[in-house]
């Protein structure tokens, strides 16, 4: 008798309760996750959430009584952790990791671990519990040092980081998998509030500071980035799992908006046009060496839509949240950077 493999075994053991798709985000309690889980939740998915909950579990304890919302407490090093994350799942959406340059230089080995093998180790995992569709976050800083030309999914990457070089190296092996539909989404940065809010993002910081009276330092001022809004981040990543397998499947989309590319200088003028008594202060020593305009209409047709949230409408509100909320932007678990420096740990989205 010939004996059962693995995959076999493991999908007589997974038994699905009910109709409902199940969605499981790692890193499901930080700045992006804990806005996309809320919104799986509105749309009648299942949702399990794997978060080592190095930031705490503000951002998602309210969730705790929805019979359709699970936290396992776990790393995405671990094994066993993942196992259990994965077990009953239908689709993933990768979003943990170690997130930023600086955060990332901290401690280089951890970094690599973390934001590579341990993605390896996860789409190995979905090919035993026959999951086929995995969103990966991604981020435009691939691109690192653009050039002056307007960047594609087809132009040359050029990462300035271990940040960027770990993402662009766990794309590749990602798209290696060719029996799963794997979506690469190379987001924008991203600005806006959250559930866990974050005050070491460019947009998020001059608001930050102006909401606080303290002077808004812009180092070299004319480098060029994309935004974008965490509503429309976290609409991209459902659009991702919902879209035809024909559409997505083994694809790379730059996530954003065209209208969304801005210079560091622009973000800080238009904080001072909302709020005028902000102080800047140009330093023209340019420490961070990305640069880069990015094209989005290959993700603008497939999402057929422009953004929900703008850059004006994102800053009113953190600046009114700074206020009312009496926070101080600079304590650390507002900081992946600083946050990382205290733990030494994985950092989540």
């Amino acid at each position: 008798m010939k004996a059962k493999s693995l995959k076999k075994t493991l999908s007589g053991i997974i038994k699905k309760t009910d109709g409902k798709k199940t969605v499981l985000v790692t890193g499901g309690a930080g700045y992006l996750g804990s806005v996309l889980v809320r919104k799986l939740l509105n749309q009648n998915y299942k949702v399990v959430v794997l978060d080592a909950l190095y930031f705490g579990d503000n951002s998602i304890k309210d969730l705790y009584k929805n019979p359709d919302f699970r936290l396992i407490k776990g790393d995405i090093e671990n094994i066993g952790d993942l196992s259990k994350a994965l077990a009953g799942a239908d689709s993933v959406i990768h979003l943990a990791g170690i997130v930023g340059d600086p955060a990332c230089s901290v401690d280089p080995v951890f970094t690599i671990q973390t934001n590579f093998f341990a993605t390896q180790a996860i789409v190995k995992l979905c090919k035993y519990y026959k999951i086929k569709r995995f969103v990966f976050a991604s981020t435009c800083s691939v691109y690192g040092a653009g050039g002056k030309n307007i960047l594609n999914e087809k132009s040359k990457t050029n990462p300035v980081s271990l940040y960027a070089r770990s993402k662009l190296e766990a794309e590749e092996i990602l798209l290696s998998e060719k029996d799963l539909e794997i979506v690469i989404l190379r987001m924008a940065t991203l600005h806006g509030w959250s559930y866990r809010p974050r005050f070491d993002l460019v947009a998020n910081l001059f608001a930050g500071k102006a909401a606080t009276n303290e002077k808004i330092i812009v180092q070299g001022g004319n480098q060029r980035r994309p935004l974008l809004h965490l509503n429309d981040a976290a609409n991209a990543f459902i659009k991702a799992i919902k879209a035809p397998k024909q559409k997505v499947k083994g694809e790379i989309f730059n996530v954003g908006f065209t209208k969304e590319n801005y210079t560091i200088i622009d973000i800080a003028e238009l904080v001072k046009k909302l709020k005028p008594d902000a102080e800047i202060e140009i330093d023209k020593s340019i420490i961070d060496k990305r640069d880069y305009f990015v094209d989005f209409t290959k993700f603008e047709k497939l999402l057929n839509a422009g953004p929900e949230n703008n850059l004006e409408s994102s800053i009113k509100e953190i600046m009114k949240n700074v206020k009312d909320k009496k926070i101080n932007i600079r304590d650390s678990k507002y900081s992946n950077y600083l946050q990382f420096i205290d733990s030494r740990k994985v950092v989540i989205v």
